[in-house]
């Protein structure tokens, strides 16, 4: 929804990142961590900064969870795979390698 708000009016830009870092952190995110989910350039980034920031409980918790029975925003579940972890790890690696920063 952000992105499709920002594409349809880019003058909201600035109104839409405040909104949506508030939001998640009202949901119990870190500022930290919504503010780097925010700069990231696509969902695959999204998705890999954020799964490196949290928790060792909330990706377990977010592996586990129904995603048949709740509705899931992320684009695929491709977080729930068992070489998910391994695949994060080697792409910070690669932008750390990169001199690009992950946190």
């Amino acid at each position: 929804m952000l992105d499709a708000l920002i594409d349809f009016n880019s003058n909201t830009t600035p109104l839409a990142h405040a909104f949506f870092v508030n939001s998640l952190i009202e949901d119990g995110w870190t500022a930290k961590l919504a503010n780097q989910f925010l700069v990231q350039p696509d969902w695959k980034s999204r998705m890999n900064t954020t799964w490196l920031l949290i928790g060792d409980e909330e990706r377990a918790a977010a592996v586990a969870f129904d995603y048949e029975a709740f509705e899931n925003f992320w684009p695929t579940a491709d977080f729930t795979s068992v070489r998910f972890n391994e695949e994060v790890k080697n792409w910070a690696g690669r932008l750390a390698s990169s001199n690009s920063v992950v946190s």
